[in-house]
C-alpha cells in the first residue's frame, strides 16, 4: 500500500482526497486530516434558477430575459477586459511556456503539485474523462496565467485548475471566463479548492459563495522527511480540485 512506500522512504509523503467512508480507514491507520476541500459557485444567468423557483418555463425565461442583461451590467467582470491577450483552447498541447510559468509562480508556495507541461498534458489533454478548455492570458506574448475548465452540464462549468503570476492576472482570468460563459448561456460556474487557497479571495471578489459540501484532505509524510511539518499545514498549500489523486 502507499503507506508502506512512505514508511520505506520510497516516496516522502502521500496525500489523498477520500470520501467519508475511506476517511475513517485513513484515520484508523494514522493518516491525519490536513484541510478541507470546499466548493464555491456563482450564478451568472438566471434561467435555470428561475425555472426551478417558478416551475413555469415561459415565465421564467421572460424574467431571465430581463434580469440577465442587468446581471451582466453590474458584474465586476466588466472592469477586467483590457491589458492582456486572451486565448481559449480546447484540449491543447501544453508547451514550454507552461514550464516557465510554473517555475516562476511555484516559488510563492511552500507546497504545490507540479504543473509543468508534461504533467498538464497527462492530467488534462490525455484525460479520457472529460474535454477541457484552457483560458490563457498573455502580456507581450508571455504567458502570465491560465485557467482550466470543463462543462459538467451544458449550463454548468467546473474550474479544474488555475495558475497565475499575481492577483491582477487572476482577476482578469475570472473576468474573461465569466464574460465568455455569459455568451455561451452557462448559468453556473463552480470550483473546488482547498479551504486555505488564496484564490478564494478572488472568487469572493467576483461574488462567488461557498456551498455546503466539503471533503477532507489527508497527508501522511515520513517522519524523517525534512518538509513534513510544512506539508501537514494547509496554509502552505496551493491546491485545486485538479490536484485530486483520481
Amino acid at each position: 500500500m502507499a503507506r508502506d512506500g512512505v514508511n520505506a522512504e520510497i516516496v516522502p509523503f502521500l496525500y489523498a482526497h477520500p470520501n467519508d467512508h475511506m476517511l475513517v480507514v485513513h484515520q484508523r491507520v494514522g493518516h491525519p486530516i490536513m484541510g478541507q476541500m470546499v466548493r464555491y459557485a456563482k450564478v451568472i444567468r438566471l434561467n435555470k434558477k428561475m425555472r426551478e423557483m417558478l416551475n413555469h418555463k415561459t415565465l421564467a425565461d421572460i424574467i431571465s430575459g430581463i434580469g440577465n442583461p442587468l446581471f451582466g451590467l453590474i458584474g465586476k467582470e466588466q472592469w477586467y477586459r483590457k491589458g492582456y491577450d486572451i486565448d481559449f483552447g480546447i484540449n491543447i498541447e501544453y508547451t514550454k511556456e507552461f514550464d516557465a510559468l510554473f517555475d516562476q509562480v511555484s516559488q510563492r508556495y511552500a507546497a504545490c503539485v507540479v504543473r509543468n507541461a508534461p504533467y498538464l498534458n497527462w492530467r488534462y489533454s490525455a484525460s479520457p474523462l472529460y474535454k477541457v478548455t484552457t483560458l490563457m492570458l498573455r502580456r507581450n506574448k508571455n504567458l502570465c496565467g491560465y485557467l482550466i475548465y470543463y462543462y459538467e452540464e451544458s449550463d454548468v462549468v467546473q474550474i479544474k485548475d488555475v495558475f497565475y503570476e499575481n492577483d491582477d492576472v487572476a482577476r482578469h482570468l475570472m473576468g474573461a471566463l465569466i464574460t465568455k460563459m455569459r455568451t455561451q448561456r452557462v448559468c453556473t460556474i463552480s470550483v473546488g479548492l482547498l479551504n486555505s487557497n488564496p484564490f478564494i479571495e478572488i472568487l469572493r471578489f467576483f461574488g462567488f459563495s461557498q456551498r455546503a459540501e466539503t471533503s477532507s484532505v489527508i497527508v501522511y509524510p515520513n517522519p524523517s522527511f525534512e518538509y513534513a511539518k510544512i506539508i501537514k499545514d494547509a496554509k502552505n498549500w496551493f491546491m485545486m480540485v485538479g490536484d485530486r489523486d483520481v
